[in-house]
């Protein structure tokens, strides 16, 4: 399976497609764009990143290991550690960082959602249309996740 990998910045796209070799990535090309520039498509699984700049990032404890359970409740917790914008105004993703019988301590990433959707759509206008956004950030934890080393 080929995979795009895509970093947004203000002033560049980069774009590093991805073959799997075994148990190994390789990234046969990669291109340089400025965001108006046309890019190559391919029918590749597209993973985007965000530059953590955008995100609020914080971290805290939960008093429960449950990932349904933290999924349910990840707003509410959050609102207590976030007071620049108002909850209902941010997409909310959490990677949990240890975890215990008693607690879960989590790593907690908002994005406001006029930001994520002026992304979305901007990939969209290229014919992109990724299965992952991710901070550029947490690229790495979220590859190590998904390979199965982390």
């Amino acid at each position: 399976m080929q995979a795009l990998g895509l970093e947004w910045g203000d002033n560049q796209v980069h774009l590093a497609p991805a073959e799997r070799l075994g148990e190994q990535a390789l990234i046969n090309q990669y291109w340089r764009l400025s965001p108006g520039q046309p890019w190559p498509r391919g029918g590749a699984v597209a993973v985007s990143c965000l530059p953590t700049q955008r995100a609020i990032l914080r971290k805290f404890k939960v008093p429960f290991a449950d990932p349904q359970k933290i999924a349910q409740i990840i707003y509410y917790e959050s609102e207590h550690y976030i007071h620049s914008r108002p909850i209902e105004e941010l997409a909310v993703a959490y990677c949990t960082l240890e975890r215990q019988p008693e607690y879960s301590r989590l790593l907690v990433a908002a994005v406001p959602k006029e930001a994520l959707r002026a992304h979305l759509q901007e990939l969209e206008q290229k014919g992109v249309s990724p299965q992952v956004v991710t901070l550029d950030s947490l690229a790495l934890l979220y590859a190590a996740q998904c390979s199965g080393q982390l």
